[in-house]
Formats: structure tokens, C-alpha cells, sequence
């Protein structure tokens, strides 16, 4: 069970991982990848496996800040 989060870029922490802290993230970037937050309290299941943060097709030219 995951009980906390800590969403931390380049030795920065920027906030648990929540929808607020991924936008501050995503904010950041030329590109607004797709993203997955959880809010306070939210179950998980056993298994899950969707991308936190993703880039449908990522190409290192295009998308190396991500």
C-alpha cells in the first residue's frame, strides 16, 4: 500500500503526486505529456501498470526535457 507521495524533479521537491504537482511539472515543459495523479487517500490496485508520465511517441530530438 502506498501511503505518501513526494514528487521531486532535478533534487526539487515539488509536492506529493497529485493533480496540482503534475500540472506544476507538465507547466514546466515545451511539451504537455499525458499524466496520471492520484488524490489523498485513492486505492490502487495490485498490478497496476499505466505510465505516470508518459509520451506516446518519444523521440530524444523532440522530447529529451521529458
Amino acid at each position: 500500500m502506498i501511503v505518501e507521495s513526494t514528487l521531486t524533479v532535478d533534487h526539487e521537491v515539488i509536492s506529493v503526486w497529485n493533480a496540482s504537482g503534475v500540472d506544476r511539472v507538465r507547466d514546466r515543459l515545451s511539451v504537455r505529456p499525458p499524466a496520471v495523479a492520484f488524490d489523498q487517500g485513492e486505492s490502487i490496485t495490485t498490478g497496476y501498470e499505466q505510465c505516470l508520465l508518459s509520451v506516446a511517441s518519444y523521440a530524444s530530438r523532440n522530447h529529451a526535457e521529458v
